[in-house]
């Protein structure tokens, strides 16, 4: 379970793509297509990591998406943190208004603890960690693809 939602997810998805592509370019149409999602959707995302400074896009032939450091320099909760704050989470099970409001509900203090371990891993893991693919075909989803700059 974490702690941030789809959009934040394919942020993930889009930004350790290219950290395992590092530094090379690749279009929005080749990141969509890796990553099984819509054109619209993907350019959304690359629009949204752009404005924020994680990546650079060139226009043109040569062009492309690249992040625009190096992914040890990148954690996940940089990358989700465009399209949310994770660190405001309304995770009580027993709905929005609860805990906060009232006596905390019975599960408060282990979906606390959850949450700031969720918070410790986007905080502490770095897009590097998705720089190296494993030696096990069944690990490589995108694999027989070809990096497709164009």
């Amino acid at each position: 379970m974490f702690f941030y939602g789809k959009m934040a997810s394919d942020g993930i998805a889009v930004s350790s793509l290219l950290a395992r592509h590092y530094p090379e370019r690749m279009s929005a149409g080749a990141i969509a297509r890796k990553r099984s999602m819509t054109i619209t959707l993907c350019s959304r995302i690359l629009g949204i990591l752009s404005r924020a400074g994680w990546i650079t896009g060139l226009p043109g032939p040569g062009g492309g998406y690249a992040l625009s450091r190096s992914p040890e320099a990148i954690r996940l909760l940089d990358i989700v943190q465009c399209f949310e704050d994770p660190r405001m989470p309304d995770v009580c099970p027993f709905g929005p208004g609860w805990c906060g409001n009232r006596e905390p509900c019975p599960l408060h203090d282990s979906v606390v603890s959850l949450h700031e371990n969720a918070i410790r891993f986007l905080e502490e893991t770095k897009l590097d960690s998705f720089a190296e693919i494993p030696h096990h075909s069944h690990l490589q989803p995108d694999s027989h693809l070809p990096l497709d700059p164009a």
